[in-house]
């Protein structure tokens, strides 16, 4: 099974059935925390299996998760992979790094304004005392306190690679959560600093166009895709 071209199809890591509607972001986001034994939390770790089997530790500590649109469950899926993989005894860290529309400190529910990925850019605070515990043990979290108004250039300075490059050197896994990519540059940019991309495709809402122009914009730069994750399935 693969999305894009038969020359260049990527392999699905695993589906994610549709959850709940009109559930709290802080709910869905921990999904494998707080319902430990629903048939999503064992979907995520099937998810987290493929990874591991796809991508040993060491050799894809940094792994980009972007989506072709807005909306495709994204950030919900870096959460609660990061869950899996920590609660699986990975040191796993969580960045956002969608500069544009940070989610990951709402899931999370962390309110520090300068003990986050701002406050580290902007030289307010250091690295180890920016990051945050998650719910279970072995997860960290580097959440973005707010938006920025130049994304792609803070994404694209050394600053930022210097950052990704001590959490590599420190967490067995480092989840990146990067805006979509057919929208903006800035996963592209992200892209080719990870070792691998992850991308999120909506069932019944992601066309094969949209999956190959994504697949395609990051193949333009160079990034290695893992493959994809199907969000949202319904039965």
């Amino acid at each position: 099974i693969g999305y894009g071209t038969e020359k260049n199809a990527r392999a699905v890591l695993g589906t994610v059935p549709a959850m709940t509607r009109h559930q709290e972001l802080n709910v869905s986001g921990q999904a494998v925390f707080l319902q430990p034994n629903s048939h999503v939390a064992e979907a995520f770790r099937s998810v987290r299996t493929a990874i591991f089997f796809g991508a040993p530790k060491e050799k894809a500590k940094t792994l980009l998760v972007t989506s072709p649109a807005a909306g495709d469950g994204k950030s919900t899926l870096v959460s609660n992979l990061a869950i899996t993989m920590a609660s699986a005894g990975q040191r796993t860290v969580v960045v956002d790094a969608d500069l544009r529309k940070p989610t990951q400190r709402l899931i999370f529910q962390t309110n520090h304004q300068d003990r986050s990925l701002a406050g580290v850019l902007e030289h307010k605070t250091r690295l180890r005392e920016a990051i945050q515990p998650g719910p279970v043990e072995r997860l960290s979290l580097l959440a973005c306190s707010r938006e920025f108004s130049n994304p792609a250039e803070v994404l694209n300075s050394p600053e930022f690679a210097l950052i990704l490059k001590r959490l590599a050197a420190a967490y067995d896994r480092v989840l990146i959560d990067a805006p979509p990519v057919t929208v903006v540059a800035d996963a592209r940019i992200v892209s080719t600093l990870c070792d691998f991309t992850i991308l999120v495709l909506l069932a019944d809402k992601t066309t094969k166009k949209m999956a190959r122009s994504a697949i395609g914009s990051l193949q333009s730069v160079g990034a290695r895709m893992l493959g994809v994750v199907v969000n949202n399935v319904r039965a």
